[in-house]
C-alpha cells in the first residue's frame, strides 16, 4: 500500500456522501515543460498498470489505518475487499507529449480513481528520470569499448553524515534534496543512496561489465554525470547543468545534435569540481545493491521491491529513514537465493520482498 492519507481521507469522504458507484473521468496532464523546456517523454505506463492491476488492502493494512481512527467502519471494511474497477487510457510509452493535453485517462468509479492518484504521478515522474544515466554513459563512450564506468552521486541532503546520525531524519529532510527536483520515492533512494545502487546494477546488465569495473563516486556539484575509463586509462566525462531537458531531447535526436533551449555552461562559474569515495558505513544501500548485482539471479528483485515497500512505509510515516536499509537487508537475508531464474521466480522474489517488508 503506497498512497497518501489525503488520498484515503477523500475517499472515506465519497463513500460516506453515497459516491461508491458514481463514476467520473479524470485526465492527467501537467501545465509546464521541465526546466521551460519544449517538451517532455510520456514514460511509466507499464509501472501504474502493474501497479493497479495488484492494488488491495490486507488485513495488517486496514488494521493500521484503523488505528489511525480517522477512518469509519464502513470504509475500512470496503477497502478489504477493493480491486481496482476501471480503465485506463494512456499514450504510447516514449511518446512526446506536451502541456495541458491529457496523456492518460481515468475512467472508474470515483473513489477507484481517487486512490490511484499519487502512484500515477509518481511513477509517470520518477521513469522519464530513469534514462538520464544510462543516456550519458553512452554519449561519453562514444561507442568505444571500455573498462570502467564511472557513476556519479550528488550525495543527497546527508552528504558528510554518519548512519546514527540519519536515525532521526524526517521525511521533509529526506526530500529536501540539494540539486534536484524529483518525485518522492526517487529522492528517499538519493538520500539513502539506493538510486546508485540500482543504476549499478542497471549498468552492469545494459553494458555486460562485472559488478566491480562499475565505480560510484558522490560529485556535490551534478555537473559530471557520467565517466568512462578505456583501455588505455584515458578517462572521458559528459559534463553538462543538471537540466533534464538535454537526455531527453538527446534520446529523440539520436546520434543528431540539436540546438537546445537550455543554459549554456561557464567552468569559469562553476570553477570547483569535487569527487568524494562514497561512506558505505553511513549508507549501507550501496553495499546491499553491490550485493546483489554480485549475486545476480533474484537478488535484483529482492532489493528493488524490499526497497520499494520500505520506502513507502518511511513516506507514511511508519518507519524511520535509517530502517530502510535495514528492512532491505532482512529481505535479502530471509528470502531464499535463486541462481537460475524465470520471469515467474522474478516476480515470486519481488512479491516476497515486498509482503515480508510490509508485515
Amino acid at each position: 500500500m503506497v498512497m497518501d492519507m489525503y488520498e484515503l481521507t477523500m475517499s472515506n469522504g465519497y463513500l460516506n456522501q453515497g459516491f461508491k458507484d458514481t463514476w467520473v473521468v479524470f485526465d492527467v496532464f501537467y501545465r509546464n515543460n521541465p526546466d521551460n523546456g519544449g517538451f517532455a517523454i510520456f514514460a511509466g505506463l507499464q509501472q501504474v498498470v502493474e501497479y493497479i492491476e495488484n492494488l488491495h488492502f490486507s488485513e495488517e493494512d486496514v488494521e493500521y489505518l484503523r488505528s489511525k481512527r480517522l477512518f469509519t467502519e464502513e470504509f475500512l471494511k470496503y477497502l478489504l475487499h477493493f480491486r481496482f474497477r476501471g480503465d485506463i487510457y494512456a499514450m504510447k510509452e516514449g511518446t512526446v507529449m506536451y502541456p495541458n493535453e491529457p496523456v492518460m485517462t481515468v475512467v472508474a468509479p470515483l473513489i477507484d480513481a481517487q486512490l490511484i492518484e499519487t502512484t500515477i504521478l509518481l511513477e509517470i515522474n520518477h521513469q522519464s528520470l530513469i534514462a538520464t544515466k544510462t543516456s550519458r554513459i553512452v554519449q561519453a563512450a562514444n561507442g568505444n569499448p571500455v573498462s570502467k564506468i564511472l557513476l556519479t552521486a550528488s550525495g543527497g541532503p546527508f552528504f558528510g553524515k554518519k548512519f546514527e546520525e540519519m536515525r532521526g531524519m524526517t521525511r521533509e529532510q529526506a526530500l529536501a534534496h540539494p540539486n534536484w527536483s524529483m518525485g518522492a520515492k526517487i529522492t528517499i533512494d538519493s538520500a539513502t543512496m539506493m538510486n546508485k545502487g540500482l543504476e549499478l546494477i542497471e549498468a552492469m546488465w545494459l553494458y555486460d561489465l562485472p559488478p566491480e569495473d562499475i565505480e560510484i563516486v558522490v560529485h556535490r556539484e551534478s555537473i559530471v554525470h557520467s565517466a568512462v575509463e578505456f583501455a588505455d586509462g584515458a578517462v572521458i566525462a559528459q559534463l553538462g547543468l543538471p537540466d533534464m531537458r538535454l537526455p531527453i531531447q538527446l534520446a529523440l535526436t539520436w546520434p543528431e545534435r540539436v540546438p537546445c533551449k537550455v543554459p549554456r555552461m561557464s567552468l569559469a562559474e562553476v570553477a570547483k569540481l569535487t569527487f568524494f569515495a562514497p561512506d558505505y558505513e553511513a549508507f549501507p544501500a550501496l553495499n546491499l545493491a553491490k550485493q546483489a548485482a554480485a549475486l545476480k539471479g533474484d537478488r535484483g528483485a529482492v532489493l528493488n521491491g524490499a526497497n520499494e515497500a520500505a520506502v513507502g512505509l518511511f513516506l507514511d510515516g511508519r518507519i524511520g529513514f535509517t530502517e530502510i536499509a535495514e528492512r532491505v537487508s532482512h529481505a535479502l537475508d530471509s528470502i531464499p537465493y535463486r541462481k537460475d531464474i524465470t520471469l515467474d521466480d522474478v516476480l515470486a522474489a519481488d512479491r516476497a520482498a515486498r509482503e515480508l517488508v510490509l508485515g
